[in-house]
């Protein structure tokens, strides 16, 4: 089981009954996985739903060859694995740890039993999916619309945070953000490139700092 503090950590279930809370975290069941564990392979059956507690994994399609498609990474107080529970379809993308994780599973049943006792669950699931659904609007958009450049800036943008008033970040791999802006990896190496000569983004040893105004 899990501990009610935990849990109210997580958005989705911080508004839930107090009573239905305590019955999930009795449900609920901790696991840990290492580094590239597959967690949720795509075309299974679902057969729970996983709170990220710490950690971080990536959502990716593949095909036969191992060429992969990001479709978006997940952090702690995260959670993966309902939609194929509510809809009763096969999960639709596979799930991997990117380091170690700590998660906790509840099972296909005691999901859906606490959804159908909590009506303020089931519309922060519907708004977790929403959201979800907007993300992937938009990465429609910048895949049809925004050019490399524009894909891999507003990928660095999105993926940033702001420190002592400059944005940074650790970037991942140019071979995942290729996966992720559906790129190759030379282009996006070019792009990279390009915008240090640019004067939009500056290398710090591992910490990439990008420039609002390059002059």
């Amino acid at each position: 089981m899990i501990s009610l503090p935990l849990l109210r950590q997580f958005p989705m279930f911080a508004d839930m009954d107090d009573a239905a809370a305590v019955r999930l975290c009795e449900l609920a069941r901790l696991v840990e996985a290492p580094r590239r564990h597959l967690i949720v392979e795509a075309g299974s059956e679902g057969d729970g739903a996983y709170l990220l507690v710490s950690g971080k994994v990536k959502v990716f399609l593949a095909d036969e060859d191992g060429r992969e498609v990001i479709l978006g990474t997940l952090g702690p107080g995260e959670v993966f694995g309902e939609m194929s529970l509510i809809d009763e379809l096969p999960c639709s993308a596979h799930v991997e740890t990117q380091e170690a994780c700590t998660l906790a599973r509840l099972a296909k049943t005691d999901f859906l039993n606490c959804l159908d006792g909590d009506s303020r669950l089931a519309r922060a699931v519907m708004r977790n999916l929403a959201t979800r659904l907007r993300q992937a609007d938009a990465q429609i958009e910048r895949l049809a619309l925004f050019s490399v450049e524009e894909r891999v800036l507003q990928f660095l943008i999105d993926h940033s945070t702001v420190v002592d008033k400059r944005r940074e970040l650790l970037p991942p791999s140019k071979q995942d953000i290729a996966r992720m802006v559906g790129a190759s990896r030379e282009m996006v190496s070019r792009v990279m490139r390009a915008l240090e000569e640019a004067g939009r983004i500056r290398s710090e040893g591992k910490t990439l700092v990008l420039i609002d105004d390059p002059a």
